[in-house]
């Protein structure tokens, strides 16, 4: 499942106004927060679901990536201007990261909350990320 993982490390990087706020490298990390990070804003995302196009000559050669990414900020409106800035700045991207094809990157939808355990503002965004293998 972690394929599409190399082309979004690739794509954010790519993003200077997303590591203008996550550093450089990013503090986005798979799966989970990095262990003992103190600086934020941080996130990371993780791979809902794959799903594939099969086609009448074989296997599918495009994948349909649904992925979460999961931001903490010390206040809301810096959570806000985070996703702002992340959503502006991939969506509707398309380009070989990794050596990974992303042929599109839509939002799908997006929803803020507190984090007890870190005592942060967090917002989960999902995306579908197209790619060709």
């Amino acid at each position: 499942m972690a394929k599409i993982w190399p082309a979004i490390n690739g794509l954010i990087a790519s993003k200077s106004a997303i590591t203008a706020e996550l550093g450089s490298p990013p503090r986005l990390n798979p799966n989970r927060l990095k262990q003992g990070n103190t600086t934020f804003p941080a996130g990371y995302y993780r791979t809902v679901s794959i799903q594939g196009t099969p086609t009448f000559e074989g296997a599918s050669k495009h994948d349909f990536n649904r992925v979460d990414f999961f931001f903490y900020a010390n206040s809301l409106s810096k959570l806000e201007s985070l996703a702002k800035i992340f959503r502006e700045n991939i969506e509707d991207s398309i380009g070989t990261y990794n050596g990974i094809e992303i042929t599109s990157v839509r939002f799908m939808d997006a929803g803020t909350d507190w984090a007890d355990e870190l005592e942060k503002h967090t917002i989960q965004m999902e995306f579908f990320i197209s790619s060709r293998r």
